[in-house]
């Protein structure tokens, strides 16, 4: 048995008989290693498969070439069937009191969620009254997370003096007046003195105790 050659004219030669590491070295044929003989294949992984016979170098196969120039492509196909509508859910509300999700469905897909509302957050801090100073002009705010504290005076600045009002003076006749719905009416005798008014007197007089 063993490696056969077909030559160019047909002919088939025989180019060795025995195991394939008998007949087959490795190496370079550009560069042909010493121990290539007569009627032995070369292999190169960069060159291919190449022969040595009757002292001449020939190369028997080479490396796959480059690969060609893609095709123009061809025309598109007609678009398929469409397939079958697939299930779904048709709807969805929130319910905010007991914190579920509904998904309504024509497939008998629908259902409802668990409650989604998240555990309680911790209470804020915060202030518990506010009070206003009038001495000062200050609020003082009261809490019990430790923001407590006192604003500087808010009071404006005075406002200016407003007009003086009319003076109704009383005439002056020697006689004493004092004011009754909006008159002046005659006050036979006033009296100024410590304790109680004395007995004597006439109707209308006045009495002012000084203490």
């Amino acid at each position: 048995m063993g490696l056969w050659l077909k030559q160019d004219d047909g002919t088939l030669v025989s180019v060795g008989g025995m195991g394939m590491d008998d007949y087959v070295i490795t190496g370079d044929p550009h560069n042909p290693p010493a121990n290539w003989a007569d009627q032995q294949l070369l292999y190169s992984d960069e060159h291919g498969l190449w022969m040595k016979r009757d002292g001449e170098i020939i190369q028997i196969a080479g490396h796959d070439g480059i690969d060609g120039t893609d095709g123009t492509d061809g025309t598109n196909g007609t678009n398929g069937t469409d397939g079958t509508n697939g299930k779904g859910w048709t709807s969805g509300h929130y319910d905010h009191e007991n914190g579920t999700v509904t998904f309504e469905s024509d497939d008998d897909l629908g259902f409802t969620t668990g409650d989604l509302h998240g555990a309680d957050g911790a209470d804020g801090k915060g202030w518990v009254s506010g009070e206003y100073l009038e001495g000062s002009g200050r609020v003082q705010f009261t809490s019990n997370d430790g923001l407590g504290f006192q604003t500087l005076d808010l009071r404006g600045a005075d406002g200016a003096d407003g007009a003086d009002g009319d003076v109704e003076e009383a005439p002056v006749d020697a006689k004493t007046y004092g004011r009754k719905s909006n008159d002046w009416v005659h006050i036979p005798t006033v009296g100024v003195g410590v304790g109680d008014p004395p007995a004597e007197g006439i109707n209308g007089d006045i009495w002012i105790e000084v203490e």
